[in-house]
């Protein structure tokens, strides 16, 4: 089993039983949702859909039987054609849709509004895309000079690098890691 997200492995493990099937991952944070979610056999790509192709690519074979990816409505790389281009067998199973919001909230916009944000977490490039309208659309481009977008992987801090003018762009592990230096928390 391949999974691209969190909610794909938590809607997976509400329909499958099974919990010693090998399960793969995009990052580490959806194989942790997966081991909470009982899976025993789970490892996991560096953070995006094309790591998880090669980690796949790098680590299975066509001949160890069929792949399935779970994954979500939107995808931002089709990771199924290259795996069947190799000769894998792959099938794909939609098990959740996203649906965008069409304003912040007036809470959340009020708190960018006073600075009383710090960070913004971003999981996905469609994601990035849908906020960064969004707060383009409520006028708080340049408010965003005070938050710093954490992103889940590379490919989404570059999405998201030129959309607003964020404080600073970093990965969810730098951000933690600051922040923990700078609260003095080990």
């Amino acid at each position: 089993v391949m999974a691209t997200s969190k909610h794909a492995i938590a809607a997976f493990a509400m329909m499958h039983e099974n919990r010693s099937i090998p399960v793969v991952t995009v990052g580490k944070v959806t194989a942790e949702e997966a081991l909470k979610a009982g899976f025993h056999n789970v490892s996991f790509a560096s953070g995006t859909a094309s790591d998880l192709l090669h980690y796949v690519k790098g680590n299975y074979s066509p001949d160890n039987g069929s792949l399935l990816y779970i994954r979500g409505m939107e995808i931002s790389t089709d990771i199924v054609t290259p795996l069947v281009n190799d000769g894998f067998s792959v099938d794909s199973v939609t098990l959740y849709h996203t649906q965008k919001t069409r304003r912040l909230s007036l809470s959340l916009r009020k708190a960018i509004q006073a600075q009383e944000v710090d960070a913004v977490m971003l999981y996905s490039q469609n994601t990035a895309v849908t906020y960064a309208k969004l707060a383009i659309a409520g006028h708080l481009k340049d408010a965003h000079r005070h938050i710093t977008a954490v992103c889940m992987s590379n490919a989404i801090a570059n999405k998201v690098r030129d959309l607003l003018p964020w404080r600073d762009v970093m990965l969810l592990d730098d951000y933690f890691s600051r922040v923990a230096e700078t609260d003095g928390i080990s």
